[in-house]
């Protein structure tokens, strides 16, 4: 019986048929094909999503660089403040002081020359540190106690330690470890100004005037002598106290928090207690080779080493020295005036810095030290009873750290 075959179908003349060694893909019944091949080689699909992922986030990267702060900006709007805190708007503000641009005292001379700074906007807090701030963060196991704390009965605890009263004794250790505990950190130098002198860059607080105890507490008497004789202090009263008579030494304190008046929105930016900065201490940080204000311009000062560290160290090639010029204005008339002049070093060196600025004044200091301008240099273990914090942060929400158990000893302050 003759065989059947089947009538050949009708092919493309230029088909050809499947290779032998190159079979087709088979594909899986229960699974997808991109799951299979996953399953057959997991460790190149992870491979290349990461590379996506970083190609993605590199293109972002160049697409939406971060941004640099300049004359003009862009600086950020002002969001809500977080209760006890006040914004201060980004844009230019003054710092420094041309006041003692000639004085003998070399301190006195680092306050110039007056200048711009450009600032981002910063949230800054309304009043200082209290004791029963402090003591929460104590609780919460962040913060060092003062070593005066541990001894009730002495003298410096009812004039100093009631809960509503500015913390003193704050070395700058303590201070950072506080405001990092409440999610915030230290003014630097330039935003400290910014909020106390406002964008006029006033003498103080308050304006031009010259200070008042209903403004400020400070030493009143004498008016200008570091240490005088014991028997001659005179502090200021409170301010809502009946008997306005000038207090002898014993009676002197710290106020209150808040019962004097807020100036732009801020209390105690002078007076009451010395306030920390981030800032290490550099004499001519404020040195500028033009006579031009304008050349002079700073943007986001943060000093040497932006404040970072226990010890900063930088190599420059050049340095600043105070020379004194004599200038003829007549036969028999000569005047003298300190200068600033840069030179060049051979070679560059090695400059250390390790004090940090303290600023506003104290109930301790007379009345100059309550200008915005000034600037005190101090060892960040230095913690005596003049000595408070003032925190700042970037944001407007920062947040408090969670508790933790741990037993830290009293930190007692070295001189």
């Amino acid at each position: 019986m003759p065989l059947r075959t089947r009538p050949l179908r009708h092919t493309h003349t230029n088909a050809q048929p499947p290779s032998k060694t190159q079979p087709p893909p088979r594909t899986s019944a229960r699974y997808p094909l991109p799951l299979v091949a996953f399953l057959r080689s997991p460790i190149q699909t992870v491979a290349s999503a990461l590379c996506v992922l970083l190609l993605v986030g590199g293109t972002l990267a160049i697409a939406n660089p971060p941004e640099t702060l300049t004359e003009k900006g862009p600086f950020h709007p002002c969001q809500q403040p977080p209760n006890g805190m006040l914004c201060i708007p980004g844009g230019a503000y003054i710092q420094g002081s041309n006041r003692n641009a000639h004085h003998n005292d070399a301190r006195l001379r680092a306050e110039s020359p007056r200048h711009r700074v450009i600032l981002q906007t910063f949230y800054v807090d309304k009043t200082e540190v209290t004791n029963q701030d402090y003591l929460k963060c104590m609780k919460a196991g962040w913060c060092q106690p003062p070593s005066y704390w541990a001894n009730p009965r002495g003298t410096m605890w009812p004039r100093f330690r009631t809960p509503t009263r500015p913390f003193v004794r704050a070395t700058w250790d303590m201070a950072v470890e506080y405001c990092r505990y409440v999610g915030k950190r230290l003014l630097t130098e330039a935003e400290w100004e910014a909020a106390a002198r406002g964008p006029k860059g006033e003498t103080y607080p308050w304006g031009n005037q010259p200070p008042s105890c209903k403004w400020a507490n400070y030493r009143v008497e004498p008016s200008h002598t570091s240490y005088p004789p014991s028997r001659k202090m005179r502090f200021c009263p409170r301010p809502d106290a009946k008997d306005q008579t000038l207090l002898p030494i014993g009676q002197d304190q710290t106020w209150p928090v808040g019962i004097t008046p807020p100036f732009r929105g801020i209390y105690d930016m002078a007076g009451n207690g010395y306030e920390w900065v981030q800032d290490f201490y550099d004499p001519d940080a404020y040195a500028c080779a033009s006579s031009d204000p304008a050349q002079c311009t700073r943007i986001a000062p943060k000093g040497p080493c932006d404040g970072k560290g226990s010890v900063c160290t930088e190599m420059r090639d050049h340095l600043w020295i105070w020379q004194k010029e004599r200038t003829q204005q007549g036969q028999n008339t000569a005047t003298s005036r300190w200068m600033r002049i840069k030179r060049k070093l051979p070679r560059s060196r090695r400059f250390v810095f390790r004090k940090r600025i303290l600023k506003g004044g104290s109930w301790w200091w007379f009345a100059d030290h309550l200008r915005g301008a000034w600037r005190r240099p101090d060892g960040p273990y230095t913690g005596n009873h003049r000595l408070s914090i003032r925190c700042g942060s970037s944001t407007h929400s920062p947040q408090i750290l969670p508790a933790r158990d741990v037993q830290l000893k009293h930190q007692r302050p070295r001189r």
